[in-house]
């Protein structure tokens, strides 16, 4: 059974998705798809498949899947990572959404977004089930939260700079320090959203990556340890 680290809770506790939610039988069932799958060796390729925090390894934290057999609604997105976006629940954890990251190796994406999915009912930032500190800091897309994450940074996740919205800024505003990691790799975009959250929330900061890559990429090449350094003072 996964084990997952709750702030309050003290330590780590074995807990089950929450049997109530609608969501949650598919979550196991793309997890139990994951192993040797393409979303695997994705995962592999970005260093975050033997990565291990408070006992948790990235699959398991973040409740990580594959589309071997889409369920229904699902077709388009077969052969994809899913990355469940979850609720915190007194007995586990509630999926409320899923996002699908494409796994082909050297894909440009022409006509297929790196990562998509169905519109979400309710806003919803990835892994804010676990957010319940300050500092904080805010990642461009989910495998850049889940490397800060997954080397002790408290990380949260905006769902790509397309998917910011206006509703997100109450959430951020309760934090006394926000840290905004801001991508070089997107010709600007992400700096675009970073004015307009430093506007709304004024507790904002940028730490920005270095040129031409984001979080990932940069702990890939080796060259992003001063910046996770950065975001744990």
């Amino acid at each position: 059974m996964p084990m997952y680290f709750y702030p309050n809770s003290g330590g780590i506790v074995q807990l089950p998705s929450e049997p109530g939610g609608p969501l949650n039988a598919l979550t196991d069932q793309y997890q139990k798809a994951y192993w040797r799958s393409p979303a695997a060796e994705f995962i592999a390729s970005k260093r975050l498949g033997h990565i291990w925090l408070r006992g948790c390894s990235t699959r398991e934290w973040f409740r990580l899947g594959y589309v071997a057999k889409p369920a229904r609604g699902h077709a388009a997105y077969a052969g994809k990572l899913v990355i469940p976006y979850s609720r915190a629940l007194p007995n586990g954890r509630d999926t409320v959404a899923f996002r699908f990251a494409c796994v082909t190796p050297q894909c440009t994406h022409k006509g297929n977004a790196p990562v998509t999915g169905p519109p979400m009912k309710y806003p919803k930032l990835f892994n804010d089930d676990y957010y319940e500190r300050s500092p904080v800091t805010v990642c461009f897309n989910e495998i850049d939260t889940m490397t800060a994450f997954m080397h002790g940074v408290p990380a949260i996740g905006i769902p790509t700079v397309e998917g910011w919205q206006d509703d997100f800024v109450p959430r951020l505003a309760a934090s006394q320090l926000v840290r905004l990691v801001v991508p070089h790799n997107d010709a600007g975009a992400a700096a675009a959203v970073t004015d307009r959250i430093r506007e709304a929330v004024p507790s904002a900061v940028v730490v920005d990556c270095p040129d031409g890559h984001d979080l990932n990429s940069a702990y890939c090449a080796g060259i992003a340890g001063a910046l996770v350094d950065q975001c744990r003072v």
